[in-house]
């Protein structure tokens, strides 16, 4: 079996031959694989930070430097592409990283800066003078993006040479018009090791993700980020727990329960709400279904106390909340207003006796006016249409006294009487 390289690119890596070698029968030269280019555009930070290399070329970066104010970036990615064979078929894909090309949009590259990204050299006048001989210096670039839900996405590209940065003019009338500029670059990948004995070429994390610490994101353009393969212990914070008790009201229950918690790792957390019959966070049944960090308490309740807990799984280790008694009561009318005594003048009867009252969970409240021969509360005759917390006393009433009441109810509560009202008519 031959190999051999692409007349487009350099030859197969060592670790591609080893595999063609190792699986295959026959091969394919490899080939130079163009990922498509990705633009982002909403930066608002754009640094770069100066490289300094030992007699291995292995990096040092220098504190992190405002480049200019960052418009628009493109990057391309080229990789090399093998084909193993196994079986005089094709087996597996392998890509390994050749090199990439980033065009960052600008506003203004500044003189220093282009000195220490193109090589140019400033004269001893101030002026920019960029020779045929000069040649750009290796830098790390490090810039972020607004994505579209508002977060940002951080990335540091560890070792890029730039060319002279490009910028169109054009004459109207008496006028020169700038465009843009851009500045183009070649990425690599670093010569220095991670802690994989890997060569990284591009750091890229999105604030907020599971696993993403904060000091990640407000540090990532103090230094050039390295990457950091230790081994994380997982760890789970639960920040807020579920409220300690919850009352609720049978049959209008809209209540739930809720935890906050986070991760160490980029592992998503998992949930499981549990229902017991004690007060206790241990024994207690799983509840179907209830997989996520809130829980909405159950709608057909019944009067009663019943306990509730959630149980966080991050890989291997588990955290559990502390327990959550929900109090379920039925629903109580409360009366907050009687009807009053009233005295009214024989065939000119305006008045109205009036009920106020309130009920816990927010349900609707029925109102059933009686009329009665006696002061008493029981054993009167409904008024028929007679529904409303305004009652207005019949006008044919003649010269006597009469005795009124109002029974209220409402679903799922105990009926409440009223007070009699008693009602002179002279």
């Amino acid at each position: 079996m031959a190999l051999s390289s692409s007349p487009m690119g350099p030859a197969l890596p060592n670790a591609l031959k080893a595999a063609v070698l190792e699986y295959g029968k026959s091969g394919q030269p490899p080939k130079p694989w163009l990922k498509p280019t990705k633009r982002a555009s909403g930066l608002d930070s754009l640094y770069y930070a100066p490289i300094t290399e030992d007699e291995n070329g292995v990096e040092t970066y220098g504190t992190p430097k405002v480049l200019a104010k960052a418009i628009s970036a493109e990057l391309s990615v080229e990789l090399i592409e093998a084909i193993l064979y196994a079986d005089d078929g094709a087996s597996e894909v392998v890509k390994e990283f050749k090199s990439g090309a980033l065009t960052l949009g600008i506003d203004d590259i500044g003189a220093l800066v282009a000195q220490d990204l193109t090589g140019c050299k400033i004269d001893s006048n101030n002026v920019v003078v960029s020779r045929s001989e000069d040649g750009g210096n290796p830098v790390a670039i490090g810039f972020r993006a607004k994505k579209a839900n508002g977060k940002y996405r951080y990335f540091w590209m560890y070792r890029v040479i730039f060319n002279m940065p490009a910028t169109s003019l054009a004459t109207k009338g008496d006028s020169i018009t700038f465009s843009n500029p851009t500045i183009e670059g070649t990425v690599f990948r670093r010569n220095k090791l991670d802690g994989e004995n890997k060569h990284p070429w591009k750091a890229e994390v999105t604030e907020g993700d599971t696993g993403v610490l904060a000091n990640t994101i407000s540090n990532w353009f103090s230094t050039v980020y390295e990457p950091d393969f230790t081994s994380v212990t997982p760890t789970i914070t639960i920040s807020t727990q579920p409220a300690a008790t919850t009352n609720v009201v049978v049959g209008s229950i809209t209540e739930s329960l809720s935890v906050v918690a986070s991760g160490n790792t980029s592992t998503p957390l998992t949930y499981q709400w549990y229902e017991n019959t004690t007060a206790s966070t241990e024994g207690g049944t799983p509840i179907n279904g209830e997989t996520s960090a809130s829980f909405n308490i159950p709608t057909d309740l019944t009067a009663g106390t019943k306990y509730y807990y959630c149980v966080i799984t991050l890989e291997t280790v588990t955290e559990t909340t502390t327990l959550a008694t929900v109090v379920a009561e039925d629903p109580v009318i409360t009366i907050t207003t009687e009807p009053v005594d009233t005295t009214v003048a024989a065939g000119s009867i305006t008045e109205s006796l009036v009920v106020e009252a309130v009920v816990t969970g927010s349900k609707a409240i029925n109102y059933q006016w009686y009329e009665n021969t006696t002061a008493s509360a029981t054993g009167g005759t409904v008024i028929s249409g007679a529904t409303a917390a305004t009652f207005a006393i019949p006008t044919d009433l003649t010269a006597g006294t009469y005795y009124y009441y109002c029974i209220l109810s409402s679903s799922g509560a105990s009926d409440v009487t009223t007070a009699v009202a008693t009602v002179t008519v002279s």
